[in-house]
């Protein structure tokens, strides 16, 4: 996927932008609190690279009504 710095989106194959829907801060055993960007897609529907985009088989919701979800740690990029 490619990055816009610009606008803070990923844009898919399908030229769809995945958008910050917000941020997540998890505390590990050590102490140490590591931040997550967390972007959706605007729209999945009917995309001809969702099986090979979307990944997880074990998902109770159907591929037709998933849609793409990423997080990103900006600190390690």
């Amino acid at each position: 996927m490619e990055y816009d710095a610009r606008q803070d989106v990923y844009i898919c194959k399908n030229q769809k932008q995945l958008k910050v829907t917000g941020i997540r801060k998890s505390k590990s055993k050590t102490g140490y609190v590591s931040e997550k960007t967390l972007y959706s897609c605007e729209d999945c529907k009917e995309c001809l690279f969702k099986t090979s985009c979307i990944k997880g088989n074990n998902s109770k919701i159907p591929m037709e009504e998933r849609s793409k979800h990423l997080e990103v740690s900006k600190l390690f990029q």
